[in-house]
C-alpha cells in the first residue's frame, strides 16, 4: 500500500510540475519572438495591406542655439549712389530725404542637427550711436550682392516678413524667424538682410550706427539660430 501510495501521491505531481514547466519556457519564447519581431519592425519599416509604417532615422536631441558671425556687410548711401562702403567697422542707417542710408548684412546659414529644425532666429546688431523714437525694419535680401561691390545705385531689392525694433543703442533684435525658415527652405533665395528706416523721409537726419563685422569683436553683427 505504502508502494502504491508513493507512485500515486509523487508521480503525477511530479509530471504536472514538469508540464507547467514546459508550458512556461514556451510562454517566454514565444514573449521573446514577438519582442524581436516588434523592435524589427521599428527600425525599419513594415508594410499592412495600403498602409506603411516607418522609424524616423534621427530624433533632434532638444535645443541647440547657435552664434553665426556675419560673412558680409556694407551700407548705402543715396548721397553718394556710387559709392561703397564694405570696408568700414561701422553700419549705417538713416532718414532723410534725398540722404537715406542703408544697412547690409549677410551670414551663413549652419547645417541644423540630424532630426533637428530652426524654432528661432534673431539677428542681433550692436549700435554705437541711435536716435530716440524710431523703428528700424530688418527685411530678407532677395538679390545677389558683394561686401566691396555693393553701393546705393545697385542695391538689392527686398521682399517679405519685415521685422521690426525700437531704436536704441547697445544691442538691438529683429526677430528673423520666419525669414530664415524660408530660406532653409529655399536657399538659392537667400541673400542676407537690409536694415533701414520704416519712414526714409525726413527733414533733418535720424541716424542709427552699427559696428561691423571689422569694428570691435566684441559687439560684432550676429545670427543667433536655435534648433529643436
Amino acid at each position: 500500500m505504502r508502494d502504491r501510495a508513493r507512485l500515486h501521491d509523487g508521480r503525477p505531481r511530479r509530471l504536472h510540475r514538469r508540464r507547467l514547466a514546459l508550458t512556461l519556457v514556451g510562454a517566454v519564447v514565444a514573449a521573446l519572438v514577438v519582442v524581436e519581431a516588434a523592435w524589427a519592425a521599428f527600425g525599419s519599416q513594415t508594410a499592412n495591406g495600403t498602409n506603411t509604417i516607418s522609424a524616423a532615422a534621427d530624433f533632434c536631441p532638444g535645443p541647440q542655439t547657435v552664434n553665426v558671425a556675419a560673412q558680409a556687410d556694407s551700407w548705402v548711401n543715396q548721397a553718394s549712389p556710387t559709392r561703397n562702403y564694405g570696408n568700414s567697422t561701422s553700419l549705417e542707417v538713416l532718414a532723410r530725404t534725398g540722404r537715406v542710408r542703408r544697412t547690409l548684412v549677410d551670414f551663413p546659414l549652419p547645417a541644423p542637427p540630424p532630426g533637428c529644425t530652426v524654432s528661432q532666429v534673431t539677428l542681433r546688431l550692436y549700435a554705437s550711436r541711435s536716435t530716440a523714437g524710431r523703428t528700424i525694419e530688418a527685411v530678407p535680401v532677395t538679390g545677389t550682392w558683394t561686401e566691396t561691390g555693393v553701393n546705393w545705385n545697385n542695391q538689392p531689392g527686398t521682399g517679405a516678413p519685415v521685422a521690426s525694433s525700437a531704436s536704441g543703442s547697445g544691442w538691438r533684435s529683429w526677430d528673423v524667424t520666419i525669414a530664415v525658415q524660408n530660406a532653409y527652405a529655399n536657399p538659392t533665395a537667400y541673400h542676407g538682410f537690409l536694415l533701414r528706416d520704416s519712414v526714409e523721409a525726413s527733414a533733418s537726419s535720424r541716424r542709427q550706427t552699427y559696428v561691423s563685422r571689422t569694428g570691435a569683436a566684441a559687439n560684432r553683427p550676429v545670427l543667433v539660430v536655435t534648433f529643436d
